[in-house]
């Protein structure tokens, strides 16, 4: 937030979890309490330079995500950058265990089908990154066989982003 304001920027953060609420105004940080398509809908058209969804897509249902993915759109200047984060469901343990601690998560997005919808919603897609990798069972993964790939799979980045910028 401080890079981005020294640039010259006015970032906002939104969210209407009142837990995310106290940590981002304890830290001292621009921050909305507001439902993210609240806020969203009330934006102007072409007014932001850049959108950053962090772990918000995978509550969304799929007529949900469309709305999103619209509005994300509508509100973006033309060369406008819109980061996507989500958690990586090719990580076993995402997949199978955490993803479904948080009851309000509906679907895991694989990070193709991410960059597919930035493409089917007018975003050149810039960068795709995973992120985060866990080191719950150290490996050296001198070969390729069955073990490694295993415990790669649980050891793999947690979350999948996508970069676009709208066209």
């Amino acid at each position: 937030v401080r890079i981005m304001q020294d640039a010259g920027y006015a970032p906002i953060g939104v969210d209407s979890n009142e837990l995310m609420m106290n940590e981002a105004l304890n830290r001292h940080l621009p921050v909305v309490k507001e439902d993210a398509m609240t806020y969203l809908n009330n934006t102007g058209t072409q007014t932001l330079d850049v959108l950053f969804s962090f772990h918000l897509i995978e509550h969304l249902t799929f007529g949900e995500l469309i709305d999103f993915m619209n509005a994300c759109n509508r509100v973006l200047k033309p060369g406008g950058l819109f980061v996507c984060a989500t958690p990586n469901p090719e990580n076993l343990l995402i997949a199978t265990k955490e993803f479904y601690m948080d009851p309000t998560h509906v679907k895991p997005i694989l990070i193709e089908l991410l960059e597919f919808y930035f493409k089917e919603f007018g975003f050149d897609v810039v960068e795709k990154l995973k992120l985060n990798p866990r080191d719950e069972w150290p490996y050296e993964y001198k070969q390729d066989d069955t073990m490694s790939n295993l415990i790669f799979r649980f050891n793999m980045e947690q979350e999948s982003s996508v970069w676009g910028v709208k066209r």
